[in-house]
């Protein structure tokens, strides 16, 4: 913050520009005056203010990095080194889908058939708009059911639309077809599967509304409610929907079409270019926290110019550490450390990914792979360990932050106090030289008085 001179007090007698009396320029003398004697101390404090606002930016920039490595090794730890990816012989048939844990290996599936909705429609009338009767229809399905009341006679119509807006409806959707026979109001249940099939009753009203229920002369069944059957490496399955999950740890089959007497290959191997990926962004989170730390901590000889934080061993510190984990040998699986596994150090502190020597460790073996990485004692695992002491609300960079924030506040409280120095300096100068130039000018006229008195003397302005 830098010290402005404030304009000097109107005071009486106060000159603020060219002196009447003396000649001087007060305006720009007092200034001047003030400058010189807190310049020193304002320069001081701005420069000490931009290397506490620089060090506290450089600090944040690396807590940033340091967070998103954070991030980078708990996905990587979360899975990241197991990715599987499944694939089968025949898509038409099926899909298969990863969605957890699951062994690289092959199942076979056969699907005999798929589970259906039940699907009722009812007699045909004239249109939407034909009456059918008053009551209460309790449509069940499931463990579920809800009741749908007409206090007057309704339409075909009007009964679509009541039972698809009913609150407690999750089970069944209808509809009106027109047919060339006639309006049919069709009923689906919204689940499929045999234990999910519609019950349909009715009361009260005079029994117009028997018609749409699943008595005897209500609605007929167009498509019975029947659940999936298949084989999974030879073992009989049934289920209710066409997504078969917790048949096979790990992996969902969703169901296309029946295919009887088909064997269907479904295919679970490591999915290495994810893997790869995952690595990846480890790695490059790792490289902008190590080349943030080099950044914020380095001298530049070309230009003769620190960095905000040269000269934080702590925080120099943190870089150390980082490489010497990142350079270290863990266990005694096939690969010891991360240059042997595929993922170089470079002479900067940051590692470079070698694609395809990482894709070889992979296939010949892939849990040496995941033990050097995020293993109890793996780069990641003592990495991880590391980060949690520099970020967060009891760590390195939030304290140093505070720190320099308190250092901050002091520095702005020595500026305020300069500036009200400078004010009362301002006024101190002004008010001396309005009293010298009041002084002057009194003796300006008291010298003009003398000259003037001595000029009207006898004689005065004669020769001798």
């Amino acid at each position: 913050m830098a010290i402005t001179i404030p304009p000097q007090t109107q005071l009486t007698g106060t000159i603020t520009t060219a002196g009447l009396g003396s000649g001087l320029n007060v305006s720009t003398i007092v200034p001047q005056l003030v400058s010189a004697d807190t310049q020193g101390q304002s320069t001081l404090l701005q420069n000490q203010q931009n290397s506490v606002n620089a060090q506290i930016s450089a600090i944040g920039k690396i807590s940033s990095a340091a967070s998103s490595l954070q991030n980078a090794i708990k996905a990587l730890s979360s899975g990241g080194l197991q990715t599987q990816t499944a694939s089968v012989s025949d898509s038409s048939v099926l899909s298969a889908t990863v969605t957890g844990s699951t062994p690289a290996t092959s199942h076979t599936v056969e699907v005999q058939s798929l589970a259906q909705t039940q699907v009722l429609t009812s007699k045909a009338f004239t249109n939407g708009d034909a009456t059918v009767g008053s009551g209460t229809l309790t449509i069940g399905s499931g463990s579920s059911s809800f009741d749908v009341a007409f206090l007057n006679t309704a339409s075909l119509t009007q009964i679509r639309d009541a039972i698809n807006q009913a609150s407690g409806n999750t089970s069944v959707t209808a509809s009106i077809v027109n047919a060339n026979d006639g309006a049919h109001l069709v009923l689906t249940s919204r689940n499929s599967g045999a234990a999910n099939t519609l019950n349909i009753t009715a009361s009260g009203g005079g029994g117009g509304l028997a018609v749409l229920t699943t008595g005897a002369g209500g609605l007929t069944q167009a498509q019975a409610g029947t659940d999936a059957q298949l084989t999974v490496d030879g073992f009989a399955v049934t289920s209710a929907s066409n997504t078969i999950t917790g048949v096979l740890d790990g992996l969902t089959l969703n169901l296309a079409k029946a295919a009887p007497g088909q064997t269907v290959q479904v295919n679970v191997a490591q999915d290495t270019s994810a893997i790869v990926q995952n690595v990846n962004q480890f790695v490059s989170a790792y490289n902008a926290l190590s080349s943030a730390i080099t950044q914020q901590t380095s001298f530049d000889s070309s230009t003769d110019t620190a960095a905000p934080l040269l000269g934080n061993t702590s925080v120099s510190m943190v870089g150390r550490q980082l490489r010497t984990i990142a350079g270290s040998a863990v266990g005694n699986g096939a690969f010891a450390t991360l240059a042997q596994a595929g993922i170089k150090p470079n002479t900067d502190g940051t590692l470079t990914v070698d694609v395809d020597q990482l894709g070889k460790t992979l296939a010949q073996d892939p849990n040496s792979v995941s033990a050097l990485l995020t293993g109890a004692g793996g780069i990641a695992t003592q990495l991880q360990t590391n980060l949690s002491n520099y970020v967060g609300f009891n760590g390195l960079f939030t304290s140093q932050t505070n720190a320099l924030q308190t250092r901050l506040d002091t520095i702005n409280n020595q500026q305020q106090a300069l500036q009200q120095r400078a004010a009362q300096l301002t006024s101190m100068y002004t008010a001396q030289f309005s009293a010298l130039d009041t002084l002057m000018s009194q003796m300006q006229g008291t010298n003009n008085s003398l000259l003037q008195a001595l000029a009207s003397l006898p004689d005065a302005n004669k020769s001798p």
